[in-house]
Order: structure tokens, then C-alpha cells, then sequence
């Protein structure tokens, strides 16, 4: 692993002291010229062209602009790879977006007859179908960089379903009362199937106002049997009649390659009309056959598909991807396909569908990077997968939709290194299957939805993590040869632990324990729940397990104190206000609480507590879409987390050897971007309108 990462960061060094003889070329899109010779002096204007006759060694600087283009890098050679550099100090951004033009006021036709808010409406046609986002299904219009929002009712939350009857029919007797069999003519449902984490946005076919029933256009789902009235929920958008404020927009397709939008805009352009963008191109940064290359401190958004990435092609080989800002992309933000020795340093990687796709990687790095409030998952390590190391990363906020992990793996996965991580608030912290000689080493595993630490396959190396704050449970483990040492499990309310699936092969010793101090149920147990020990000691007796192990609170330095979720199967139920929790949660909250929903460092005050719900005041911003988490911090007011020990922890120098057990990671720190202590960003700025 350290030679093959060595060779990684070597070339680029020996890249870089190559350019003495190599050229330096420039991309300026306010002065420059495709004609010109591409000196500093003379610079050309599109990436198309900077890239096209760029040698091995050669750097081509890019200025700063919008570049709505896609690129295709040359190939470099070992020891001299060629380099894209954005300029220092200067946003230069690659944009899968075009921007729309043609605007016109919209007139009673467009929208269907009379509307109190018409002079405030414009309409254009585009000739290519915008595109819709991976699991949520939203159309993506941009206004100056924010989204837009297709108009819709109700305007937040969700209309509970009467009863589902088919995969395209249901019943609402409470929302669908009209009387015309034309009143949900033109509309579209966005329909929430809960069990897949997943919108369908699909036209309505018909209205039976007797009945109160909708037929949609199409299946909503491929695999389920019928609609679930318990689970599933629904909103109706994309008609004039919603359009009720400004950032909204409606469609209209009118052939196959034509679309019609009818836009409020918020932040219209000094001739009073709409300034918007609607991503089209895909892979801006295009990876196939890519090798010996660096990319640089660009800013890649908007793309149709993945931000950098391939379709098909080749295997990349020595590509550096580092210091860029990679967002709002329609896939994933980075995807290569059998990449080797290929690294991924110091990016910031937030709102794609997905972060980063590296399947059937060899000898790859993902190294301090903020990775979060991606759709779906984190970090994808699929099908054949050889020595990835993922090391001092922020990996944050994948709960969403599908089935979301801030880290997946899964088919023939071997050699992987997770070390010094932070990964909090997830679906799943990790989930895994078909995993060999794989090491966990020294990682915070702060908040799940469901377990934290899902690991599958033979041969783990788990060692000196701190898991705290899960949802059933902290660990689920299958597979051979596991070696659990100085971890902290401590899930914030009452259940096991972690389970022996195999004991012949199982060895766990200087770990800490802590379930809760009213809790007198199993912490560990053997096999499907052959056996199970309640106590230390029964652990040491019956498994022959922690002969140096710890039960007891491990006094973190700030922490809350009790953890729940809400119930799965009653989201719909949930308000701004007032939460469903799973069965027997309740019981650790008291009026007065100070709690911390989805880990937004807002102070809510418990106002009510049920025999499975709690009241909350302030209320949430809009319902819940998904399972929400609820930390208890009783009197605390300051909900930075740090599970860093205190000087009279039970866990400090109890490990081997007088070391601490756990991981002592600042959470702050990589929240901030400090991955190496110096109390400096080590990542790029993030523009003011995104933060």
C-alpha cells in the first residue's frame, strides 16, 4: 500500500519538477483567443482547446470563468504528468449547465386561462429535457446558482394516502374531493415510496371523483406489489395554478426534444427577465483512458451525469484529483471505473446524487475530503476492489434517499484501510458484504439511522474506533476472523453491542462497553442469539472475551445523552412538531430537554412526551421526508459534538500498553477542514451563496 501510494504522489512531485523543461500554457476566457498561441501573453479561451495539444509535463493554467464545456485531458507519463490548474486564488468553474435564453411574458394561453400572478411570469422553450435527480427525482433548474423549485401542493410536507390499491392507483378521501373528473387533469404526483427511499414524479392518467382515486401514468414502483397507504405519501405539483411565489417553475414537454418552462423568478436580470441554467453535459472532466494526470482546483457543477468521471472507457492510471469543489451534479461527483494508483485529495464533494464511485479500484486513495449531503451514499467501493485506503476524511450527512451510507462496499472487496475518519449522521455509517482483510483503524462513527457498522466478509481489523450514538444497533458483524481492540461502543440508549458470528475465529479484548446505565439486557451475544452474556463478567465466563474490557460511561467531553430515531414505518405521522419515535424511546426524554434533530446544532425544547412520540418547540422547517434523529442533550445548550475523553474518563491509558481507548479524533477540526492540527482550512473555500 505505501509503495503504491508513494508512486501516486511521487510522479506528481517529479511532475512538478519537470516543468523547468516543460511548457506552461494558459486558458483565459475574458482575453483569450482559440487562435492564439496559448502563452500567458496570448492565452486561448475554451478548455476544448487548452487540452487538445498538451505533452507530457505540460501545465495548462486556467483563469477565472465559467467554462460550459466539457474537457478530455491528454495523457501525461509516469514521472510527467500533465497538470489542469486552476488559477491560484481564482474560482474558475466547469459547468455541465447552458444557460436558457428567449424569454417572453407568459400570456393566459400558456398557463391555461386567467392567473393573479401572470405579469409576474415568463415562459421559454428549450430544446433538450432537463434532467431529473437520481433517487429524488426533481427537475433541476438554477437561478444564479440556487435551485428552483417546481411549484407544487401541498407547499411542504407531504398528503397521506386513504388506501393504495394497485402499483398505479390510489385513494385519498381527505385532498382529492373535486367533483370534476378534469380536476387533476395535467398535474403530476410526486409519489414518496417509502421502503425504497425514493420519489416517482409521474403524470396523472385519471380522476374518478366518486371514488376520490388517481391512476397514475405508470408503475410507481418495479418490485413492490401495490401502493402502501402506511408507508407512502405523496404531493401533487407541475401546474400553472401553484405557481404562488417567486423561485417556481413549471414545465410542459411539448415533443421529444422540446420543453416548455414557465418561471417566477426570484433574482431576475437587470432587463427584469429570468437568468436561468439547466445542466446538459455530462463527465465535464472526462476520464476514459486518463493517465499520469493532475486536476486542479477547479469547480465542477451542473453536470447531466457524473461531475468527473467516465461512461465507458479504459482504466485511469495515476490521476490526482485534488482541491476541487464538486457539486450539484446529477450522478456522482467523481465515478472511475478500475482506476490504479489513482488518488482523490482535499476536495470538497456535496450535493451530487452520489459522492465518489471507485469499482474494482487498485491501490487507490481517498485522503481529507469533505464528503456530504450527497443523495445517497458517500463513498461506493464496488466489484473487485483491491487496496483502497480511505484516511482523514469528513464523511457526513448521506441519509436522504435510497439506501443511503456514507460508505458501501459490497462484490469482491479486499485490502481496504479506513484510518482517522470522521463519519457522522448516516443511513448507515458503513454497510458491506464480500469484504477480505479489511482494517478499521481509529475512526468516529457518530450517528446512524440504522446500524453503524455493518461488516460482512473475512478477516476485520477493528482497532481503536468510537461508535457512539447508532440507531439498533452499534455493530452487525458476519463473517470469520474478526479482532475487536480498544474501540468504544456507546449507541446512547439500551441495546447489545456486538455479536460473535464466528467464535473459533473471534478475539475481542480492551474494548468499552456502554449501553446505558439502566440497561440490564444482553450486551454481546454469540451466533443468531445462541447464547448472550448481560454482564463483563458473563462475557469473560461464557465467551471467553474482554479480559481487559470495560462497562462504563466514557466520559466524553461533550456528548448527548440519550439518542433515539423515529419510527420507520411512521413517518408519514410525524409533523414539524411532533415526532414518532421507535418503540420504547420516549422513556429517555423529559419536558424540558434540550434536544438536536439530525445533528443541526439547533436547540428544540421537548414541550410533550408520549408513550411514543415527543412535542418539540421550535418546529422543524417543513415535515420529515425520511426517518429523522433525535439527540438528547437534557440541560446542554451547546451541541458540538466531541467524543474526545475527559481526564477521568475510564477509558484514559486503559488500553495495552497505557494508551487510551477509542479514537481521539477532534470532530470540529475536520468539520472546519483541519485534518492535520494546525487550526488551518486544508480545503477549498466554499463560495459564500453555497454555505
Amino acid at each position: 500500500m505505501r509503495n503504491a501510494f508513494a508512486g501516486v504522489l511521487v510522479s506528481v512531485v517529479v511532475g512538478f519538477a519537470c516543468a523547468g523543461w516543460a511548457a506552461t500554457y494558459y486558458v483565459d476566457q475574458k482575453r483569450g483567443n482559440d487562435a492564439q498561441t496559448g502563452s500567458e501573453d496570448a492565452p486561448w479561451q475554451t478548455l476544448a482547446r487548452g487540452a487538445k495539444d498538451l505533452k507530457p509535463g505540460d501545465t495548462l493554467i486556467v483563469r477565472e470563468g465559467i467554462y460550459r464545456e466539457q474537457v478530455r485531458p491528454p495523457k501525461g507519463d509516469q514521472g510527467t504528468p500533465v497538470t489542469l490548474k486552476a488559477a491560484r486564488g481564482e474560482r474558475v468553474v466547469i459547468s455541465g449547465a447552458d444557460i436558457v435564453s428567449g424569454w417572453r411574458k407568459a400570456t393566459a394561453e400558456d398557463v391555461g386561462g386567467p392567473h393573479p400572478h401572470l405579469d409576474k411570469l415568463f415562459v421559454a422553450d428549450v430544446n433538450w429535457i432537463p434532467p431529473r435527480y437520481i433517487a429524488s427525482g426533481e427537475l433541476r433548474l438554477y437561478e444564479k446558482g440556487a435551485l428552483l423549485r417546481c411549484a407544487r401542493t401541498p407547499d411542504e410536507g407531504w398528503w397521506s394516502i386513504t388506501k393504495g390499491l394497485s402499483l398505479t392507483e390510489f385513494t385519498d378521501e381527505v385532498h382529492l374531493t373535486q367533483t370534476e373528473p378534469s380536476a387533476w387533469d395535467g398535474w403530476t404526483v410526486a409519489i414518496l415510496e417509502q421502503a425504497g427511499g425514493s420519489v416517482q414524479h409521474i403524470e396523472v392518467k385519471s380522476f374518478d371523483p366518486q371514488t376520490h382515486k388517481i391512476e397514475l401514468a405508470r408503475p410507481y414502483s418495479a418490485y413492490r406489489q401495490k401502493i402502501d397507504e402506511t408507508r407512502d405519501r405523496y404531493y401533487v405539483e407541475n401546474h400553472p395554478s401553484t405557481l404562488d411565489g417567486p423561485g417556481q417553475f413549471v414545465f410542459k414537454k411539448l415533443d421529444e426534444k422540446t420543453v416548455r418552462l414557465i418561471v417566477w423568478p426570484s433574482r431576475p436580470g437587470a432587463d427584469g427577465k429570468p437568468e436561468i441554467e439547466i445542466p446538459r453535459r455530462t463527465n465535464l472532466i472526462y476520464l476514459p483512458h486518463a493517465a499520469h494526470l493532475v486536476i486542479d482546483g477547479f469547480e465542477v457543477r451542473h453536470s447531466d451525469g457524473h461531475g468527473i468521471g467516465m461512461s465507458t472507457g479504459g482504466s485511469p492510471v495515476n490521476v490526482v484529483i485534488t482541491n476541487c469543489y464538486i457539486h450539484d451534479n446529477r450522478d456522482y461527483g467523481i465515478e472511475m471505473r478500475q482506476p490504479v494508483s489513482c488518488a482523490i485529495m482535499r476536495n470538497v464533494i456535496r450535493n451530487n446524487s452520489h459522492g465518489i464511485a471507485l469499482s474494482g479500484s487498485r491501490d487507490c486513495l481517498i485522503e481529507e475530503n469533505d464528503i456530504g449531503w450527497n443523495y445517497v451514499d458517500g463513498i461506493v467501493g464496488p466489484g473487485g476492489t483491491r487496496n483502497l485506503t480511505i484516511r482523514r476524511n469528513w464523511i457526513h450527512d448521506h441519509f436522504l434517499w435510497g439506501h443511503p451510507d456514507n460508505i458501501q462496499f459490497w462484490s469482491d472487496v479486499e485490502g481496504v484501510t479506513l484510518q482517522d475518519n470522521v463519519m457522522v449522521n448516516a443511513g448507515q455509517t458503513m454497510m458491506s458484504a464480500e469484504m477480505r482483510n479489511t482494517r478499521l483503524i481509529h475512526n468516529i462513527w457518530l450517528g446512524s439511522r440504522a446500524i453503524s457498522m455493518i461488516c460482512g466478509g473475512d478477516g476485520w481489523e477493528i482497532v481503536g474506533n468510537t461508535v457512539c450514538a447508532t440507531g439498533p444497533a452499534p455493530t452487525n458483524l458476519n463473517g470469520k476472523r474478526f479482532v475487536l481492540t480498544h474501540n468504544i461502543f456507546c449507541p446512547l440508549h439500551g441495546i447489545v453491542l456486538y455479536g460473535i458470528p464466528d467464535p473459533d475465529t473471534f478475539s475481542a479484548d480492551y474494548n468499552l462497553l456502554w449501553p446505558g446505565d439502566s440497561y440490564r439486557g444482553a450486551l454481546v451475544f454469540k451466533g443468531a442469539w445462541k447464547d448472550a452474556a448481560t454482564s463483563l463478567d458473563a462475557i469473560r465466563s461464557k465467551f471467553n472475551l474482554e479480559a481487559h474490557g470495560i462497562v462504563a460511561d466514557p466520559e466524553f467531553r461533550n456528548a448527548a445523552r440519550f439518542f433515539a430515531v423515529t419510527d420507520y414505518r411512521r413517518v408519514v405521522e410525524c409533523t414539524q412538531s411532533k415526532l414518532i419515535l421507535e418503540k420504547g424511546s420516549a422513556s429517555m426524554f423529559s419536558v424540558g430537554d434540550n434536544v438536536e434533530v439530525d445533528f443541526d446544532g439547533k436547540v428544540r425544547k421537548v414541550t410533550e412526551v408520549g408513550p411514543d412520540y415527543i412535542c418539540i418547540q421550535p418546529p422543524l422547517s417543513a415535515p420529515p421526508d425520511t426517518i429523522q434523529t433525535v439527540a438528547n442533550w437534557k440541560e446542554k445548550t451547546d451541541f458540538k459534538w466531541d467524543l474526545r475523553l475527559t481526564d477521568t474518563s475510564p477509558a484514559k491509558g486503559k488500553g495495552e500498553g497505557g494508551k487510551d481507548i477509542g479514537c481521539g479524533l477532534n470532530i470540529q477540526a475536520y468539520v472546519a477542514g483541519d485534518f492535520d492540527g494546525d487550526g488551518k482550512r486544508d480545503l477549498p473555500e466554499i463560495p459564500s451563496e453555497d454555505r
